[in-house]
């Protein structure tokens, strides 16, 4: 199963990403998926050639640059909107315990909420703990608590925050429409509203995003 996921969530899902952002943020044709693919491969191919050393320096310096892109926008977009902080977080907490959202299927809500979860931080997939266990260490513990950490930055904070960048945008009658829009390209809308700037670097971010997961998860894939 690892072995399939690093040939197809690892890198197939990342690379529709990447594009979808690109197309999104330069306005560009469709059709040209294979050259952003092509680029994302002359990232890649290199890190994963120089084995674990390489994709550990590598992912190190991009994965706290996409996460402060991210929420420093985020950031700017609630403080933007501050005054709507308040309604938003009361929009989240309606439609997730309100009768409506039961109405709605809470079976369904409960398989897509976990599903989101299980692959924005992947926490009981055992993946990331491939990566772990390659670490070399003389305080075990410490390693264990990186392995805490994650999550809770990735969930708990950024998750979080572009959650709430993304209905204090929808609350606002700008320019920002959500509707039939999803994944990365629902998250460059909002962002859109505030500063339509915003599109570059959360295209950075996304790049970033798409190379180092593929990255990893090629590592993983090699290991299984």
């Amino acid at each position: 199963m690892t072995i399939l996921g690093a040939i197809g969530c690892g890198n197939m899902f990342q690379g529709n990403q990447a594009n979808a952002m690109t197309v999104s943020t330069f306005g560009l044709p469709d059709g040209y998926g294979w050259v952003v693919g092509l680029i994302l491969a002359a990232f890649v191919f290199p890190v994963i050639i120089g084995g674990m050393p390489s994709i550990a320096s590598v992912t190190s310096r991009l994965v706290p640059v996409m996460a402060a892109l991210n929420i420093l926008m985020s950031i700017i977009v609630i403080a933007t909107h501050a005054s709507d902080l308040g309604p938003a977080f009361a929009a989240i907490f309606n439609g997730a315990f309100s009768a409506e959202g039961v109405a709605g299927g809470f079976i369904d809500a409960l398989i897509q909420g976990l599903k989101r979860a299980t692959f924005s931080n992947e926490a009981g997939v055992g993946s990331a703990a491939i990566a772990h266990s390659a670490v070399k260490t003389k305080e075990p513990i410490t390693e264990g608590l990186v392995a805490l950490l994650e999550p809770f930055i990735d969930t708990v904070i950024i998750c979080t925050m572009t959650a709430l960048a993304i209905t204090i945008s929808g609350m606002n009658a700008g320019s920002f429409d959500g509707s039939g829009l999803t994944g990365v390209n629902l998250t460059a809308a909002a962002f859109h509203e505030t500063a339509d700037w915003f599109k570059y670097p959360l295209a950075i971010a996304v790049f970033m995003f798409a190379i180092s997961t593929m990255i990893s998860w090629s590592y993983y894939g090699l290991e299984a």
